[in-house]
């Protein structure tokens, strides 16, 4: 049984890639960033809607630049430039996250 509150949910491993590390399992898993590393999420099918990313959600951590980019296919998501999440957004239909250290 899990902990999280999501109807929808997905480990990092397998999920996530890039050039941090994910450490943990299930519930506790959790992704390491040193300084100048990020880590990526798949692309996500979101359909047309509003967007709200949260971090350390469920336990504390420390704060990196999170990221996103969306597009209306997965091919113009992952064309599309990142952009610095600062708030809700709505999504074109297809949306992947970024993490970036910011140490």
């Amino acid at each position: 049984m899990t902990g999280v509150q999501e109807a929808n949910t997905a480990t990092f491993t397998g999920n996530w890639t890039g050039t941090g590390e994910i450490s943990g399992a299930g519930d506790a898993e959790t992704i390491c960033l040193s300084v100048g590393e990020y880590m990526e999420s798949e692309v996500i099918v979101t359909g047309t809607l509003t967007v709200e990313l949260l971090q350390n959600n469920y336990a504390a951590g420390d704060d990196v630049l999170l990221r996103y980019r969306h597009g209306a296919s997965e091919a113009a998501c992952l064309a599309a430039s990142w952009t610095n999440y600062t708030g809700v957004f709505d999504s074109l239909g297809y949306v992947q996250v970024r993490l970036e250290s910011t140490l």
